[in-house]
């Protein structure tokens, strides 16, 4: 049971990532100018998104997966405080709520590894 809780927690966490992130790869203009307004260079963008589409896909796979994991939950905490943080604006903070939470998911994952269904137990074998 606890391999299959593993697997759902990477494919569920994963999801998010590589829907926000897939498109972007592809035309990057609009979270450049989102980049953009809040004063971030948007040349950011591109690479930004492919950062978080290959650790999502790394989670995802259970390929290097505490470290992935790792890495997103830093990922949520910045781009929450930077985006989000916007304490007179209610959806922003609920946004800004959403990435600390995905981030305390993300490290729980890192804490418990991928599990047995996973590349990383299949290469540690």
């Amino acid at each position: 049971m606890q391999n299959l809780s593993l697997l759902a927690s990477r494919v569920l966490i994963a999801h998010i990532f590589i829907l926000a992130a897939g498109p972007t790869v592809l035309d990057a203009s609009g979270r450049a100018g989102y980049m953009a307004s809040v004063g971030l260079p948007g040349v950011l963008a591109l690479p930004s998104a492919l950062f978080e589409l290959g650790a999502a896909l790394c989670v995802l796979a259970g390929f290097q997966t505490r470290f992935a994991s790792w890495a997103l939950a830093g990922f949520c905490l910045v781009v929450g405080y930077v985006f989000h943080f916007r304490p007179d604006d209610p959806m922003q903070m609920l946004l800004f709520m959403k990435d600390f939470a995905m981030a305390g998911g993300l490290l729980a994952l890192a804490a418990a590894g991928a599990g047995g269904l996973s590349l990383d137990a299949k290469l540690t074998k």
